[in-house]
């Protein structure tokens, strides 16, 4: 690969960006090229100029924060992998970080180990994907000039390739390949296109999103053609079994005039192939209408998910994948957004009860995020759910689990203004130390994010009541200073209460 890769690191706090310009093993990852900035503004200024592959930011930080950098950013490079750093797991921000396609988010204080493990499996896509690019650059020039008119189209093709003639009808197969395996092996995929189609009797180009386009000539029936690119598929899934395969061909053979529209066509069947089963090949046909989701199915899944009931949530999934499956016309963001409220809630759910780590949950975002089909994203709800469950069935009584009482604790105290966090090592006959860090290896938090988490959320509950001062709420959810209260609140959610306040009535007049 020729390219350098180049990360960006934003983030407002000095001793953060040292740790990570320094202590991260860049050159033994393949990176040479890493900057920083102390804020978003300056984050937006370098991304442009200098385009990196990876950007690490905060979420919170002053002028700009990472949320609304990255939007900036995503408009104008849609390929980058954001990595969002945050002290807070509020749920607003990671809401909007998923919709933004945020690859991973690491909690504060960062732990090396982690990091550089994900930076690892990162740069190992992009090198796979810049390989892609790199590849057959002649007939990637052919593909990525589709947009010429159909008679500079035609001449490109048979400059490129002489003995193509617009006399004779050609077939076209589109594959997309995501690849489990070093970039190196990714060679395999393209001798097994070779050895099965020649070079004298089609083109083969890749375009830049790594759609390899295959133009053959029609020299057999459609029929035999197809079962060639099975065979292919099935080739190819035997080199690499944790390979993924999007194939989708057009179900008749075309002029050479017609290769431009035709090559559209099957551009657009290998998004559709997210719908289909895996490794098969997809003969494109007309989109099938999108379907929505009412929003009663988030609020019978919240509140099944609150009263237990596995059964009737699993049935809930099934429905919801069979109207998707039969929807390929729905945008893959939106299935996508679907499923990760899907999660959030679960997710929130095994926070309220203490039954989970930080590490799992962003495993589960992570995996998410990298599905990249139907029946993949809808299955890691389900194991989700499935393992929610299995921990809701191991989980002790409510009665003798420490954690639920030391959650009770936290909300039958989170009013007082001289809250203690001794008064609490006292209460369940600990000391201060063993609590606090019991506490922090249980749930992934320490109990004063716990706390101020919980006052900012009986905050939010309070200030849509427009009859309550700013101070009363303040007091009435710990803080005895009403600017302390709304830094805190600030900090937290990234707005301030009278801004919450304000978007919640607007909302609620949208409704």
């Amino acid at each position: 690969m020729n390219q350098s890769i180049i990360v960006l690191i934003v983030d407002d706090e000095g001793a953060t960006r040292q740790i990570l310009v320094k202590h991260i093993p860049w050159q033994q990852l393949g990176v040479e090229q890493v900057y920083s900035a102390e804020n978003g503004m300056e984050g937006l200024k370098l991304a442009r100029e200098l385009k990196p592959h990876i950007i690490i930011s905060d979420i919170k930080m002053p002028h700009m924060n990472g949320i609304e950098m990255a939007k900036a950013i995503r408009k104008e490079q849609p390929d980058n992998c954001f990595v969002f750093l945050s002290a807070y797991a509020d749920k607003e921000y990671l809401k909007t970080a998923i919709q933004i396609k945020a690859t991973n988010f690491i909690e504060k204080p960062i732990d090396l180990e982690d990091i550089t493990k994900l930076m690892t499996e990162l740069i190992q896509e992009i090198k796979i994907r810049v390989f892609k690019m790199e590849t057959n650059l002649l007939e990637e020039q052919l593909m990525t000039k589709v947009t010429l008119n159909e008679e500079d189209f035609v001449k490109l093709v048979l400059e490129a390739k002489p003995s193509f003639a617009s006399n004779l009808n050609y077939y076209i197969a589109a594959f997309k390949l995501h690849v489990a395996m070093p970039s190196n092996e990714y060679l395999a995929y393209q001798e097994i296109l070779t050895y099965n189609f020649p070079k004298e009797s089609c083109i083969k180009s890749m375009d830049r999103v790594g759609i390899l386009f295959l133009i053959v000539k029609g020299g057999e029936k459609w029929s035999q053609f197809k079962e060639k690119i099975q065979s292919v598929v099935s080739q190819m899934v035997e080199i690499n079994k944790e390979g993924l395969i999007f194939i989708s061909i057009i179900n008749q053979s075309v002029r050479l005039s017609d290769l431009q529209e035709a090559c559209e066509f099957v551009r657009e069947g290998i998004n559709r192939c997210f719908f289909e089963k895996e490794n098969q090949v997809y003969v494109v046909q007309a989109a099938q209408p999108a379907y929505e989701v009412e929003h009663e199915l988030f609020d019978t899944f919240e509140h099944e998910l609150k009263e237990g009931r596995e059964h009737e949530l699993m049935m809930l999934l099934h429905t919801l994948y069979n109207q998707f499956e039969h929807s390929n016309g729905t945008s893959i963001n939106y299935v996508k957004n679907v499923y990760f409220k899907l999660i959030f809630y679960v997710l929130q759910e095994v926070e309220s009860r203490m039954l989970s780590s930080k590490l799992e949950r962003r495993e589960i975002i992570h995996r998410l995020n990298q599905s990249e089909t139907l029946y993949r994203t809808a299955g890691v709800v389900k194991e989700t759910l499935r393992k929610f469950f299995e921990m809701v069935q191991r989980a002790p009584t409510e009665v003798d689990d420490p954690f639920y009482k030391m959650h009770q604790y936290l909300e039958e105290h989170y009013q007082e203004i001289e809250f203690s966090i001794k008064d609490m090592a006292n209460y369940f006959n600990f000391t201060q130390c063993y609590l606090c860090v019991m506490y922090k290896k249980k749930t992934g938090i320490t109990i004063n994010q716990a706390l101020t988490q919980l006052r900012i959320d009986k905050a939010k509950e309070l200030l849509k009541n427009p009859k309550l001062k700013l101070y009363d709420i303040a007091y009435k959810v710990g803080y005895a200073d009403g600017k302390y209260f709304t830094k805190v609140f600030s900090k937290v959610t990234g707005i301030t209460p009278k801004q919450f306040r304000e978007r919640h009535w607007a909302y609620e007049d949208e409704i």
